[in-house]
This record gives C-alpha cells, structure tokens and sequence, in this order.
C-alpha cells in the first residue's frame, strides 16, 4: 500500500504532494524495472537515489491539473523506519478547476497493490483507493 497527501496552497499557487511508500517494495519493484540489485535506505543506497526515484515517480505517478499534465518538482525523500516518504511540488498553478492522478506506484509487483490518494484542494478533502486496475482517478471543483 502506498499513501499520498495532495494539497493545494492557494497563497502559494503550489500543489504539495507527499507520498508514503514501503521501503522494501519500492526496492523489489525498481530492481525488477531495471534489473538491478540495488539496495535502498542502506549505507550500501547507490549515490543517485534520489535520481532513480525521481525518474520512478514521474512514470508511476502522474498529475494533470485543469486538463493539463503537471510537471512537479522533486523536493526531496526521507526515510522513516520502514518508509520512503518522498516531497514532490508543483508550483505557478493559479487555480484548480479539476485534477486527474494516475498512480501505479508499485502495481507491477504486486497484483493487490492498492494506493491511497487523499485529497485536499479548495479546503475540501476527498479520499480514493486506486488499483491496478483503477489506477486512475479525476475530479471536480468548483469554488
């Protein structure tokens, strides 16, 4: 299971994003991707993490605010005992009218893999469990 926090602060026409992801299936799922045996969240973590994961999330976890896909920021990871919690943003995003995410994170390797998506966009907090097979989820605001 994978967690993501998705806001939008208005005064800084930002969408913040944070995602929560178990250290040891993010492992298995980037080695089978590039059939690699790397170690994460050790000392033997390979020097361009961050690069790996970035390159990992912008495939496995994409946004598009007002029918438009959003290229986000990566602010940084860290590790809290078993969980890789990762910092995205996306910035110059005047309003939000709607927002789609397709999260895949970690569905390759596992076929139960189910990924929360918690929502906070115009003080209104909404919450999804995508799959698989509804990797997917659009919805609209009105304000």
């Amino acid at each position: 299971m994978s967690i993501s926090h998705i806001e939008y602060v208005k005064k800084q026409k930002a969408l913040q994003m944070v995602l929560r992801i178990f250290v040891d299936d993010l492992q298995l799922e980037i080695n089978t991707i590039n059939n690699s045996r790397i170690e994460l969240a050790t000392d033997r973590e390979p020097k361009n993490a961050d690069s790996i994961y970035y390159e990992y999330l912008k495939k496995h976890f994409e946004v598009a605010v007002n029918d438009s896909k959003i290229n986000y920021s990566y602010i940084g990871k860290e590790y809290k005992e078993d969980i890789a919690i990762f910092y995205l943003e996306a910035t110059n995003i005047a309003s939000i009218q709607n927002i789609k995410i397709d999260n895949s994170v970690l569905c390759r390797s596992f076929p139960d893999q189910e990924n929360i998506i918690k929502l906070n966009i115009h003080e209104k907090h909404k919450t999804y469990i995508l799959d698989r097979y509804e990797s997917t989820v659009r919805t609209e605001y009105q304000h």
